[in-house]
């Protein structure tokens, strides 16, 4: 077991600190260094196994699997003509066959593209040319985008990808070639050999990164097979083959890719597939197979806590939730475990950029409370460090607090870099290939606590919102002078909502509280109808008389967030001090008026007019 923390004899050393998990057993891809040939090695010694399970009940064997992975993978190579390198681009929710089109671009050595079926017709043009895709797969809920994309792009070949047995008839010329109709009977591909796992792409995810707009994110064989090492360690003993797990986030997600399509055929879980969150048919899943391992986000925890449909079913058979994709506050955790008391929620912490988790909550290896995130997952290191590029001195706290730094990370699951993006990876790595995470973090007990963000990035349940990519919208709306995007927590959704602080080209519809209604709902409407769903903006439209910008001109979000904290502050004492003086005689009633006079007037100032005070920042 190596040391929890490295103290340099240099104060130009960086301080790291390391994993207290033993080390993670070398995984071996066969011969052939390939992904597919590590995940299908239990598989192949029990075929008759669940792997998964449709919505409908209909089930694919181990064996099921294999083959038709096999034979995708012989028609990309031999009827599309995808070498390897080639790229194939999945366009599409959840579905059974989602996993088939993945393993196949594995064993054919091709490279796949996952772009979230909630993207515009516009985005997923952008996604297409920057990934440079040869083919695309898309689902009949989204083909209308893909037609759109298909035009833009004269060589790309598009086919349908569903269920075989539930997409539209092939008959009808309007809709694609079904990307199963290409199966040959009886031809199955060899694995392909990966001469070098570490550099050779597998996956191509979009992340927003720290900043600005979506990049490629390169990920390898290797980095996959570093994660599933990982959590062969960290999960050992409560992930199992006699467990069942249910399949409801995006397969298109690094966290679904990679632990709900990789690790469980690894270990031989059959996984439930839900193409779309819903209480109840979640609920009756549960109940129907005796679902024990549920992997979700924070805004799903939130409902199944409140949710009175929850309430109908007998979920005792849950044992584990694994919570991810955006941070999950104590208290939810309580309320859940309060609910059900056997249940245990583990979380951890990661990105896209690293395959996906560096910090771990094994359900073996509970933290010392909710707050924690975990402890460094096998083989990663991580610092702490300063806006001056300095490691912190872990001694450098006040009483009782603990020295907090932006969380830099390395290890073998971190990815191979941005897409021919090398400005943005000289942005993300430091010297020494550190992964700068733009999140700030504490490190004390041998755990690690997530403090709070650096980067801009907005987190609506679980999707990543770039600010900087609806201020780059909203300053072509003809009445758009200047604006500037923030997220906003919303404790009842467990998720932080996207907000625009618009600066009009007439200000006189600052002045004008209708007009400023009129011009702040329209471009709310007209923003909605421009982005995908999760960017809309939920959090509201504000017009201001301007955005608060440092002497270069960056947008300064922080001063943002501080205005609306100091209007929420003035808010709540405000109504405290009204309240309490309600309670006292006449002279005291004419106060709690004043008091609640005044609320109402710090409520207004904050609502409408907070930008007054960014003129002079």
């Amino acid at each position: 077991m190596s040391t929890n923390t490295s103290l340099s004899s240099s104060s130009r050393q960086p301080l790291i600190y390391r994993s207290t998990f033993p080390e993670p057993k070398a995984l071996r891809c066969g011969d052939t260094g390939n992904l597919f040939d590590l995940i299908s090695q239990r598989a192949m010694q029990r075929p008759g196994d669940a792997a998964f399970i449709r919505d409908d009940g209909k089930i694919f064997t181990n064996k099921d699997v294999i083959s038709l992975s096999r034979r995708l993978a012989w028609s990309y190579r031999n009827v599309l003509g995808l070498s390897p390198g080639g790229k194939v681009a999945l366009f599409s929710p959840n579905h059974s066959e989602y996993g088939l089109a993945i393993y196949a671009a594995e064993i054919a050595g091709v490279t796949a593209v996952l772009i979230n079926p909630a993207s515009t017709a516009k985005e997923l043009v952008t996604f297409l040319d920057m990934s440079k895709a040869d083919v695309l797969l898309a689902h009949p809920s989204v083909m209308d985008k893909a037609r759109v994309a298909a035009q833009a792009n004269a060589s790309l070949r598009l086919f349908t990808f569903a269920d075989a047995d539930e997409s539209p008839e092939q008959a009808d010329v309007d809709v694609p070639k079904h990307i199963m109709s290409i199966l040959a009977d009886d031809q199955e591909l060899e694995t392909t050999v990966i001469e070098r796992p570490r550099e050779q792409t597998v996956f191509i995810c979009f992340s927003s990164g720290t900043t600005g707009l979506a990049k490629g994110v390169e990920i390898t064989h290797a980095n996959v097979t570093a994660s599933l090492a990982q959590m062969l360690v960290t999960h050992e003993g409560s992930f199992t083959s006699r467990d069942i797990q249910i399949g409801v986030l995006p397969f298109c997600h690094i966290y679904g890719l990679v632990k709900l399509l990789h690790h469980p055929f690894m270990i031989g879980m059959p996984v439930v597939v839900m193409a779309r969150f819903d209480m109840r048919a979640f609920c009756e899943k549960v109940v129907q197979y005796g679902a024990t391992i549920a992997l979700l986000v924070p805004p799903i925890i939130l409902l199944l806590s409140s949710s009175p449909i929850a309430q109908e079913y007998n979920l005792s058979t849950l044992k584990i939730i694994q919570s991810g994709g955006a941070p999950l506050s104590a208290d939810l955790a309580r309320q859940v475990c309060s609910r059900w008391p056997n249940l245990r929620i583990v979380q951890g912490y990661g990105l896209t950029e690293s395959c996906p988790s560096v910090i771990c909550t094994g359900p073996a290896h509970l933290p010392s409370s909710p707050e924690s995130v975990g402890r460094i997952a096998p083989g990663v290191e991580v610092r702490l460090v300063d806006d001056n590029g300095d490691d912190v001195d872990p001694n450098s706290a006040s009483a009782g607090t603990h020295a907090q730094g932006e969380l830099w990370i390395r290890g073998p699951s971190i990815m191979k870099g941005y897409l021919s993006n090398d400005d943005a990876n000289l942005q993300a790595f430091g010297e020494g290939r550190w992964f700068k995470t733009g999140d700030i973090a504490a490190y004390h007990d041998n755990e690690v606590f997530i403090v709070g963000r650096k980067k801009e990035l907005i987190k609506y349940k679980g999707f990543q919102v770039p600010p900087a990519e609806l201020e780059a919208l909203l300053l072509t709306h003809p009445k758009v002078a200047d604006v500037i995007v923030v997220g906003i927590v919303d404790h009842s959704q467990a998720t932080e909502l996207p907000r625009a602080y618009i600066v009009p080209r007439d200000l006189g519809l600052l002045r004008d509280e209708h007009a400023g209604a009129r011009l702040s709902a329209d471009i709310a409407k007209w923003t909605a109808a421009n982005v995908s769903n999760h960017k809309k903006l939920r959090g509201g439209v504000y017009l201001v008389a301007s955005v608060p910008k440092s002497p270069s001109g960056k947008l300064l979000r922080r001063v943002i967030m501080q205005q609306i904290e100091m209007a929420a502050a003035t808010t709540v004492a405000a109504a405290a001090a009204a309240a309490a003086a309600a309670s006292v005689t006449a002279e005291g009633s004419a106060a709690a008026a004043a008091a609640d006079s005044n609320a109402t007037v710090s409520y207004q100032a904050g609502k409408q007019h907070s930008g007054a005070a960014f003129v002079t920042a």
